[in-house]
């Protein structure tokens, strides 16, 4: 048995030993192959070329999905393997580059495995409230501390923080207290009434003030400020819904919050 052959048995048997042969045999596409599809961390001991070969990476983090963190800076820009290696290990998405840490089918198969994965997505997604949502609800690791700086973004945030004033000021001081506001159809369809009655309001408005333009005004003004923030509560609904299934809900927290800063 030659040296070579010898080598290509012994990585099938324990990948990570190439990190022994890597002086010779880090350029050999089928002894690399061959390690990283047993031990995905392999990858570490491939030559530069071969981390930049999508078949050898590909392998690597279907098998060990963090093996992304070796691979070419091209290939981490790769959809197809990034996604791989994500539904391999969520942790892979902090391995990505800027570019995926905002694809919504990446960051979504993260957070669905682990809701802590959400620290690891874009600004952008990170004021998704599908993904945030999604988090939250993870099966497994749910994102219970949603609300952290380093998960939930703070346009998000705020966005909620004005619902929940808005919901306080139309009759619901605590969404925790509301059990069928565990269900994003019901948020919507409450705020969807709630748009009608202020759709209603402003048509009387037109009769009730024909000689004010001032009070017209100042009636538009409050108006809009409320169609707003039902409709922002209609945005920001499945985060609220889903917030609410967790045992210690955080809405409550940020109603303090907001309440605290006059918002």
């Amino acid at each position: 048995m030659t040296n070579r052959a010898r080598v290509l048995q012994v990585v099938q048997q324990a990948g990570w030993k190439l990190r022994h042969y890597a002086a010779e045999y880090e350029s050999d596409r089928e002894i690399v192959l061959t390690a990283v599809k047993q031990d995905g961390e392999a990858l570490r001991y491939a030559s530069r070329d071969l981390k930049n070969d999508r078949e050898i990476v590909l392998a690597a983090v279907e098998q060990t999905g963090v093996a992304l963190c070796h691979a070419s800076k091209r290939l981490r820009c790769h959809q197809v393997i990034v996604l791989a290696a994500v539904k391999q290990n969520w942790l892979a998405l902090g391995c990505a580059s800027e570019e995926l840490m905002n694809d919504r089918e990446i960051v979504l198969a993260a957070v669905k495995q682990n809701g802590w994965a959400l620290q690891h997505a874009s600004a952008d997604l990170r004021n998704d409230p599908d993904i945030v949502a999604a988090a939250i609800t993870c099966e497994q690791h749910p994102c219970y501390n949603w609300t952290s700086q380093w998960c939930c973004g703070q346009q998000l945030k705020d966005l909620i923080k004005g619902a929940l004033l808005a919901l306080k000021k139309h009759g619901v001081e605590d969404p925790s207290d509301h059990p069928d506001f565990a269900d994003t159809a019901t948020i919507v369809e409450y705020a969807q009434q709630w748009k009608e009655e202020l759709s209603e309001r402003a048509q009387l408005a037109k009769k009730k003030f024909p000689e004010g333009v001032e009070q017209k005004v100042l009636f538009y003004t409050g108006h809009q400020k409320d169609l707003q923030a039902a409709c922002d509560l209609i945005h920001c609904s499945p985060v609220i819904a889903a917030d609410l299934t967790l045992a210690s809900p955080q809405t409550h927290e940020l109603l303090q919050e907001a309440q605290g800063r006059g918002r």
